[in-house]
């Protein structure tokens, strides 16, 4: 699950608003996949979930990552 975006273009690709910062941030033509996969790790609940999706290439953190 999300608990946190790091920028404000994540946040408003998440929630759908097409600002500024998200179109200087990501070219608006790959939007719909990054809703897509910030759908997908908002979904799971652990890493396996994620291994699910296709070509997520995911590993687990190591070290403290809070």
């Amino acid at each position: 699950m999300i608990r946190s975006f790091a920028d404000a273009a994540t946040l408003d690709l998440y929630d759908g608003r097409d600002s500024r910062v998200a179109r200087r941030r990501v070219a608006k033509d790959l939007w719909h996949v990054v809703r897509r996969r910030l759908d997908a790790l908002n979904a799971a609940s652990n890493l396996q979930d994620l291994g699910a999706v296709p070509g997520t290439r995911l590993e687990a953190l190591k070290g403290d990552q809070r």
